[in-house]
């Protein structure tokens, strides 16, 4: 019994059970371990928070940049600081250091109930959280997608070559056939996003302003007279063709659920894997359509 109790005073929970040990306050509990020993920090915390402080100032008037363009910002306030004559910063250790604290900071079972519902409901307001919505309207395939489909093409990368090859030298009824389809589904996904307003009648301004604008962008691109498409393509050249926009085209039907931003990251991860005989066939392939 002697020992027994012993062993409880000395704080041993081996016995606990699982469902104590995965609770808030278990985690909350050793936050300073979390810090120490995973964070390997270059600037103190005393240090850090003057310059976030001063950082935080800088980005002030522009509250649309995300933390993906952190590098960015960093490299203006350090410019903007320098021609002040303020101390210098390392802009990679302070980028580290702020992902890391940031990190730590955001855990949910030390962070304020203030601040977590700050941050949710500004998500929550943001045309980035419509992707949530279960029935928020799927954007359409490309015509490539359509074309690929339609012939019963190979969907592998090595094989897309082939396919934009032989599109291109489809006779006029197929390409005109595979084109109004793609036209047709642009039309019923405007008119979708024009529905989804009417179901859900407690949008933010920003969420409608952002889906207005792009059903209407849709209907008028594609209800464009002939003649007026001529024109403009006279007068405004096309961007060119790269090896990830002719890539990014294969996974149209990838990771709709995310934003469009962080689809476009998810997607710039995926393609920087690519091997390179891949990489150069679409450089070739982006050369060859441009």
């Amino acid at each position: 019994m002697a020992k027994r109790r012993a062993s409880e005073s000395n704080g041993d929970v081996s016995k606990k059970p699982k469902e104590e040990d995965s609770d808030s306050e278990g985690e909350a509990g050793n936050p300073e371990e979390t810090i120490t020993e995973e964070m390997n920090i270059n600037y103190e915390p005393d240090q850090m928070r003057i310059l976030v402080d001063s950082f935080n100032e800088f980005c002030e008037s522009n509250e649309s940049a995300t933390v993906k363009s952190l590098e960015k910002l960093v490299t203006e306030w350090a410019e903007k600081r320098k021609a002040e004559n303020d101390s210098y910063i390392d802009i990679t250790m302070f980028c580290q250091d702020y992902r890391r604290y940031l990190k730590t900071a955001m855990k949910v079972s030390i962070m304020g109930i203030n601040d977590s519902s700050r941050i949710t409901l500004r998500y929550l307001q943001d045309e980035k959280a419509l992707v949530n919505f279960k029935d928020f309207p799927q954007k359409p395939p490309q015509v490539i997608q359509i074309y690929i489909k339609r012939n019963n093409l190979s969907k592998q990368l090595h094989e897309l070559a082939s396919a934009y090859e032989a599109f291109k030298n489809e006779s006029k009824e197929v390409v005109e056939e595979v084109q109004e389809i793609h036209k047709q589904q642009e039309r019923e996904y405007a008119q979708a996003l024009l529905n989804f307003l009417t179901i859900h009648p407690h949008l933010t301004t920003n969420q409608i302003t952002s889906i207005d604008s792009r059903a209407k962008s849709i209907l008028k691109r594609i209800d464009k007279p002939s003649g007026a498409r001529r024109s403009n393509a006279t007068g405004k050249k096309k961007d060119p063709e790269t090896a990830f926009s002719l890539w990014a085209r294969t996974k149209a039907d990838k990771y709709r659920d995310l934003s469009d931003e962080e689809r476009d990251a998810k997607l710039h991860k995926k393609f920087a894997k690519l091997s390179s005989s891949e990489l150069k066939l679409l450089e070739e392939l982006a050369m060859a359509s441009g």
